[in-house]
């Protein structure tokens, strides 16, 4: 009767000597899931709390972008007096038309906004071009500047400047 059973005693045999390894690696497991399980848990904890200012830090956010909007008006208002030379240079003088005036007003604006804030002196509007992935708050200004003022341009008629890709390598054959 042994012999018929052969398999079955092997296999039994064979299972016998891998569980306790198998219980002993899952064991060593555990302090790593308990660890991950702690981290997961504060991560809610913190999507929680987040959630629960939300409110207020959207009320935050309005109030701060109304304050920014407002000292661009005033910052538009007081250069258009006298406008430095990179803005006169890039904007021209203060457009006599009602929306292209208050457009105008706004370019001027924020892009002296951007320049204090980022001390960007020199002979181009904006300053540098943001970094790659480096510069948030520049380059959210730089590009709110730049919007404002592609909106003057649109409204006046102008054609944006058109930027010449500079030469490079071809991934194709070349004939």
């Amino acid at each position: 009767m042994r012999r018929r059973h052969r398999v079955q005693l092997d296999a039994a045999r064979y299972e016998i000597s891998w569980v306790p390894r198998a219980i002993q690696g899952e064991k060593a497991k555990l302090p790593r899931l308990g660890a991950e399980e702690r981290h997961a848990a504060k991560r809610l904890a913190d999507a929680v709390t987040l959630d629960a200012n939300l409110p207020q830090l959207t009320a935050e956010r309005a109030i701060v972008r109304y304050q920014l909007d407002q000292d661009a008006r005033v910052r538009g208002e007081i250069l258009a007096v006298d406008l430095p030379g990179p803005v006169l240079d890039r904007l021209g003088r203060r457009p006599t038309l009602g929306a292209a005036g208050d457009l105008w007003v706004d370019a001027v604006g924020r892009s002296a906004q951007h320049r204090v804030a980022f001390e960007q002196h020199g002979s181009k509007i904006l300053g540098r071009e943001p970094a790659l992935l480096l510069d948030d708050a520049y380059a959210s200004s730089h590009r709110a500047a730049g919007q404002a003022i592609e909106r003057v341009d649109r409204a006046l008629g102008r054609q944006p400047a058109l930027e010449i890709e500079p030469p490079h390598r071809s991934l194709g054959r070349s004939l």
